[in-house]
This record gives C-alpha cells, structure tokens and sequence, in this order.
C-alpha cells in the first residue's frame, strides 16, 4: 500500500508535526482566548482544526470545553440566526442554559440574548469552542457578511471567556480586518481580539517524522529531493512523495522514474498552484515574480538573464516579499539582489509555465497579461515598459518549456545519487 495520501483532511496517527501551532493555539484556549489560524491554500489548516476538536473530544486538555466545528462553505444562504442555532448545538441541552438558549431562539438570536446565555455558561464553568473553517467564505456569504455577524462574534468572545473561537482562514488579520472594515460603526477593526498563528511548511524535523512514520525506504538523496522540489508544502510533499514511491517499482531506471514522477506530480499539484497564485495580492506576485526570475536560470543551467534593471524599476516590494517568506514561499538569500529566492521548485515551475503561455505568441500581449494580474494600475507607465522589455528577453530561457525545469532537475538528482 502507497502510504502517502493525499486529498483529505488528515486526522489520527496521519496527522504529523505542527506541534508549534498545536501548542500556541491550546494555550490560547486555555487563557480563554480565540485564535486566526492562516495559511496558503492545503497547507494543513483543516487538519489542524479536526485534530484540536479530536484534542479535546479525547479530554486531553487542562480546560474542558464543548467544540463545535462548522465549515464554511456549508453556510450558503444562512443568516445570522441560522450561525448560531448551529452553533449552539452542543451546549443547548444543557439544563444551566436551557431557558436561555429557548429565549434566544425565540428572539432570533440576537446579541443581547446571546450574552445573557453566555453569562450563564459561565456561571456554571462550562465553555463552547467553535472552530469555523474557511471563514473566507463568510465575506461572500451576504447573510453573514455584515455588522450584526461580525460585531456579535467579536462583543461575545471578546468579553465571555465561556466563548472561544478558533478560526482558520486563508486571508491574514490585516487583511480580515481591511475586507471588513465597512461594517465597523467604530471604526475599530472586527477581529484585532484575535491572536494569529500562520503555518507555513513543515519543518526539516516534520519531513524527517512524515517519511519516518510512512516506514518506506526512501535513501536521504531522495527525501531531500522531494523536499526541494516541494519546498516542504505538506500537500505538495505528499503528492511528490506518493508518486515517487507509486513509480519506484515500476520504473528500475533512476532517471526515467524521476521523470515520470515529477511530471505526474505536477500535473496534480497545477491546481493547486494556480490557486494559491490566484489569492495573492498583485504585489505579492510581483515579489514572487521577482524573485523567481532570478533564480530560474540557476535551476536551468548554461542560461543567463539580467534582472538587475527590472529590480531597480519596479516599485519596492519588501513588505511582501516578507509576508511570503513567512509563508514560506521565499527564503532569505543574500546571494540573490533581491534578497529572497523561491523555497520550493514547484511554484516557480508553475511561474514559469504561465509566462510559457504568455510569450508562446509571435507578439504576446504583455499588457493583457498585466491587467488579468490586476498588475495594470500598480506599474507606472515605465513600470510596466521595463517589465515587458524583461520578459521578451526572457523568452529565450524557456523555449523548452517545463521539461526544461524537469531535465535539469532529474539531471541534478542523478548526480548526487552517483556522487557526481
């Protein structure tokens, strides 16, 4: 059986690492206090949610509590009524809130009503904690996205330690805070009461635990190898890992198993890329761009390309080139001018097959490509000139597409294997 899974949620002995997040969050809790848990798309929040409620459904924890998960997109249509008759599900029975929660079932829910049942769940030492997943949703959802939603949320748990809250979302605290920043009558931002916690990639020692608790014998050259190419990406890990070792049997020759498994776990990751690229701001993908350019022609060698001028026309970037490193798709790198290079090979790969796409015609239409970015009204008109000059000259390093990317890549593992 291929151990590596990929898809769903992990739960159980799958679940691996994250023992940072796992500890911040329960301190969180047992302080009383609710917690943002953010992420680029799979990087293992939803995981992270079911193993807090199994945590606490084992009754492994120093402060008990009621957990209530709900998933976002299971709330289309729903009001702000509807939220909290779902979420109330696990403590409406209890009979120290019982005449409470009919009270406020009766008057639809509304905060007043809610505080009072609140208030006495306290009194009687007992908590909810709801876990809601995807809360990016709730922006979009137009019976929840609202002051009434947003205010109650913040005012109960803010002020109820029987109410803790642990949200997981793909967008950041300042981001939250800015998408909904028009229904604060205060002006005060709706979840500043939130600690944020940011999982990135798993560390070296969670990769080493992942392939220690698959029990596959997987050489270091070749954990090392997936691991770059993934960047440590736990969904992206264990796609490149399950095709590896899907294709080990199968395919005696190292290089033409490499190949083959890295085409296949491209294929399947693509999707995934195009939707993590998709969710970042314009300027987050002008800081990967940036940086991916510089370090392509090192993962393709006897290539050069020259991208000191579009360093020194292109606005500053540094506050989101550190909002990627922190999620742990640039590193630090003092080599590279612009301070940073891609962690993983995948995300440029995929980089680099969107500008194939876009240079492919005779006369690409650059500017086209800029407004579907929502790059257009960033770049000043020099700005936008020096870009396009940069990738017409950078054309020539990609005439061979991904399997350019992929030679260079299989070529590399072979050496190291070989002690070449």
């Amino acid at each position: 059986m291929n151990p590596f899974i990929f898809g769903n949620p992990v739960r159980g002995k799958t679940f691996v690492g994250r023992q940072r997040a796992q500890r911040q969050v329960l301190t969180a809790l047992n302080q009383g206090s609710s917690v943002l848990i953010t992420g680029e798309p799979r990087m293992g929040k939803t995981s992270l949610l079911l193993h807090i409620q199994d945590h606490f459904a084992a009754g492994a924890t120093e402060t008990p509590g009621w957990v209530r998960y709900l998933d976002a997109h299971t709330l289309y249509g729903w009001s702000v009524p509807q939220f909290w008759q779902a979420a109330l599900e696990p403590v409406q029975g209890l009979k120290e809130v019982r005449q409470a929660f009919l009270r406020a079932e009766r008057e639809r829910f509304g905060t007043f009503v809610l505080e009072s049942l609140f208030h006495q769940l306290h009194q009687a030492g007992q908590r909810l904690i709801l876990l809601i997943d995807e809360f990016d949703v709730v922006l979009d959802e137009p019976g929840l996205n609202q002051t009434e939603f947003y205010g109650g949320l913040r005012s109960l748990a803010s002020r109820f330690d029987s109410l803790s809250l642990v949200v997981a979302a793909r967008q950041s605290l300042d981001a939250l805070n800015q998408r909904t920043q028009e229904y604060s009558r205060s002006g005060s931002p709706y979840f500043n009461f939130m600690k944020e916690i940011t999982i990135g990639p798993f560390t070296h020692a969670e990769i080493d635990t992942l392939f220690a608790d698959a029990n596959v014998p997987f050489t270091r050259q070749e954990r090392e190898y997936l691991a770059r190419l993934s960047g440590g990406h736990p969904y992206l890990l264990q796609v490149a890992a399950h095709f590896w070792h899907e294709f080990s049997s199968e395919y005696p020759d190292l290089e033409q198993r490499c190949e083959q498994a890295v085409n296949e776990t491209f294929a399947q990751v693509e999707t995934i890329l195009r939707d993590t690229w998709r969710l970042w701001t314009p300027h987050q993908q002008m800081a990967f761009t940036l940086a991916a350019l510089e370090a392509i022609p090192r993962l393709i060698p006897d290539r050069e390309f020259d991208v000191n001028c579009l360093l020194t026309d292109l606005p500053n970037l540094a506050p989101e080139q550190r909002q990627l490193i922190q999620r742990g798709f640039l590193r630090e790198d003092a080599r590279y001018r612009c301070g940073a290079t891609p962690v993983g090979e995948m995300m440029t790969w995929f980089l680099a097959e969107e500008l194939i796409r876009l240079l492919r015609p005779a006369d690409p239409s650059i500017a086209e490509w800029l407004r579907a970015q929502q790059w257009d009204g960033y770049l000043k008109p020099g700005e936008r000139e020096a870009f396009k000059k940069a990738l017409l000259a950078f054309k020539p390093l990609l005439e061979n597409g991904l399997n350019a990317f992929v030679k260079a890549t299989v070529e590399a593992f072979a050496r190291r294997v070989t002690g070449g």
